[in-house]
């Protein structure tokens, strides 16, 4: 019996292309996998493994000529789109976004007629890094600082820092439209307008969600750099139980989805390319807790989780 229909919409994006790359990386056929994106892609072609993909027009997608669906569009059009098709009967994984329905973790897998999001790539690889350590000892509070990429404002926020770097480096200006301040060479608060910052709450309660307990009170800095993919975060801990570094990074080292350097500390360029979080620098912080680094390739990680939820249905299995 020949494997289902897998469809990506908003494949010529970003996270679509990364999810494309890790489709071909684990041996599912060109032949099986449609690519779809809005119309200014529409009529392109994307790269799967040796082969390019064309691109069809989102708006003419039929649900129901695929069993499987990734959806890696921005949030308002991805709710939709993810609806429309489980509506459909396909199985659905919604790449990124509000984790109000299905949560699907590393492990988990994508059934017909339901839609399951990975969350966010910075809460999901934090949940992954803290959840063993929060088994053992508890947390009484967290302390994080973020150091997030372009990336995580998708392609357009990629080319805005690329266009930006450009225009600085020939003496001319730069007027910002996908981020709120000039981010070439610079580092931005990730806050709203009038200093309440929204997108830290909302990281705060993912957070919480993620780990599977009450929010321990969290002293959260989210912060956007001048780096096209990758994110990082500084992280300080104080376990309700005593947790010495040492025992620490052992369980650290045994988590799956994690990929530990004990008391030495990965650059974020180091994660990129891995499904993995990288978690090193694990040291007692001085005030009784503990203190670790995080970094994680944001695009791949989401690529990693969805891609392993559906390749049950569609073949492939690397």
């Amino acid at each position: 019996m020949s494997a289902p229909a897998l469809a990506v919409l908003g494949a010529a994006g970003s996270l679509g292309r990364v999810v494309l790359e890790r489709l071909a990386e684990a041996g599912v056929e060109a032949a099986r996998v449609g690519a779809w994106d809005g119309a200014e892609a529409a009529g392109d072609t994307v790269p799967f493994g040796a082969a390019e993909l064309p691109v069809g027009a989102l708006a003419a997608f039929d649900p129901g000529a695929a069993a499987v669906v990734l959806v890696a569009l921005p949030p308002r059009e991805a709710a939709a789109w993810a609806a429309r098709c489980a509506g459909a009967g396909c199985a659905v994984v919604r790449l990124g976004g509000e984790d109000d329905g299905i949560v699907l973790m590393p492990g988990g897998a994508a059934a017909p007629g339901a839609v399951a999001t990975v969350p966010d790539a910075l809460p999901l690889a934090l949940a992954l890094a803290l959840r063993p350590l929060a088994d053992e000892a508890g947390l009484e509070a967290l302390h994080v600082v973020t150091y997030e990429a372009a990336s995580g404002r998708g392609r357009e926020g990629v080319e805005e820092l690329a266009r930006q770097s450009a225009l600085l480096l020939n003496g001319r200006p730069v007027e910002p439209v996908v981020f709120p301040g000039r981010i070439a060479f610079n580092v931005l608060p990730l806050g709203d307008a009038q200093g309440a910052a929204r997108a830290e709450a909302a990281l705060a309660a993912a957070l919480g969600r993620l780990l599977g307990i009450a929010p321990p009170p969290l002293a959260l800095t989210r912060t956007e750099v001048p780096v096209f993919f990758g994110h990082a975060a500084a992280v300080h801990l104080r376990p309700a139980r005593p947790l010495a570094p040492q025992r620490a990074q052992a369980l650290l080292a045994a988590a799956p989805g994690l990929a530990a350097g004990g008391s030495a500390a990965a650059p974020a360029t180091e994660a990129l390319g891995t499904g993995a979080v990288h978690v090193g620098r694990v040291r007692a912080d001085g005030t009784g807790g503990l203190a670790l680094w995080v970094a994680v390739d944001d695009l791949r990680l989401l690529a990693e989780v969805a891609v392993g939820a559906v390749l049950p249905l569609v073949g492939g299995g690397r």
